[in-house]
């Protein structure tokens, strides 16, 4: 009875685009987009719960502010040549930027339960605040080119450059190339009552993350802390100026089939996944003053294969009776 939290937030989501057709076949887009979240946590417990009673009340009230804003800017180029070749072209930018603000204050002693904000507590007993940003460039290509719609191609590549590395490690180059074969668009097949679609695709990429660790661990960083009343500055975090994007590359193999007028479907597929530098905290020597490092360290990697069937069984009137199977292996393994 005596024990409240509340959680009050206010959240506005928004974006905006312009579409310019420089000439035909090529247009040039623009985007905006913001994510603003502000929130209000108020925390009371009253001297008849376990917290409250040995601190005849306790409250608290957390803020928060988080900005998220993107900006996407691309050329794309869309051609048809001959009604056999089909040239699908991207060139462009992006812009990320995500800031959290943080504080909290609490206190204790209330006069009743009655009165469960801050400004009743007999001695506010502590508080803090935070501020943490973060934000990602990004540069990227791709092309998707399609012959006689059998033939499938599509390369590409990004360079992304992320403020939570170090100063010579901020930017990685992420490529990746894809191509397929619609079998059952040849000659060969086009007309079997058996096959209603077969096609053959690999793929291979390399893909980067930056998550997980904060926002500043590749900075030394300083703090204030007290000692005999008095406020000093001393460290609070080992500097890697070496920390850099955790790279993960990806092989693909797949079939995907249909039989007897697709009521039978599915697909088959192989994938090995690799990743290198990863991002862990280590232990350090006690006598660096610090217990752990952010550091690139280790591999794993992922290989395994999935299937998946699907069937219409009945499809009459209002009764329809599908199925699916799926089955997949993976094995793990962390060097």
């Amino acid at each position: 009875e005596d024990s409240k939290f509340n959680s009050t937030s206010f959240r506005n989501i928004g974006s905006a685009y312009l579409n310019y057709k420089i000439i035909k076949g090529l247009i040039f887009k623009t985007e905006f987009g913001a994510d603003l979240l502000t929130q209000n946590d108020e925390l009371f417990r009253g001297n008849r719960t376990l917290t409250g009673l040995a601190t005849n009340g306790y409250g608290q009230s957390d803020w928060y502010r988080i900005v998220n804003i993107n900006t996407n800017n691309y050329f794309n180029y869309i051609k048809t040549i001959a009604a056999k070749h089909d040239l699908d072209a991207t060139l462009g930018m992006s812009y990320q930027k995500y800031s959290t603000n943080f504080t909290r204050v609490f206190g204790e002693d209330f006069p009743v339960n009655a009165l469960q904000r801050l400004a009743s507590a007999g001695r506010i007993t502590g508080g803090t605040s935070t501020l943490t940003e973060s934000s990602i460039l990004s540069y990227f290509a791709r092309a998707n080119y399609k012959f006689n719609n059998r033939y499938l191609l599509s390369i590409s590549g990004r360079v992304d450059g992320s403020s939570r590395f170090g100063k010579e490690s901020k930017y990685g180059f992420f490529p990746s190339a894809s191509a397929g074969w619609i079998l059952s668009e040849e000659n060969f097949l086009r007309s079997s009552n058996l096959v209603s679609f077969l096609k053959l695709r690999a793929s291979y990429g390399l893909t980067g993350n930056d998550a997980g660790f904060g926002d500043f661990a590749q900075l030394g960083l300083w703090g204030a802390a007290k000692y005999n009343a008095l406020s000093g500055l001393v460290p609070t975090q080992l500097a890697n100026p070496e920390l850099k994007w955790e790279k993960s590359e990806q092989l693909d193999i797949g079939i995907d089939f249909g039989f007897f007028n697709n009521r039978l479907t599915g697909e088959i597929d192989y994938y090995e996944r690799n990743t290198n530098d990863l991002i862990y905290n280590v232990p350090v020597p006690g006598t660096s003053g610090f217990a752990t490092q952010t550091v690139n360290i280790g591999q794993m990697q992922n290989e395994g294969f999935e299937f998946v069937l699907n069937s219409s069984n009945i499809n009459k009137g209002d009764f329809k009776w599908n199925s699916s199977l799926n089955i997949s292996k993976n094995k793990n393994k962390i060097n």
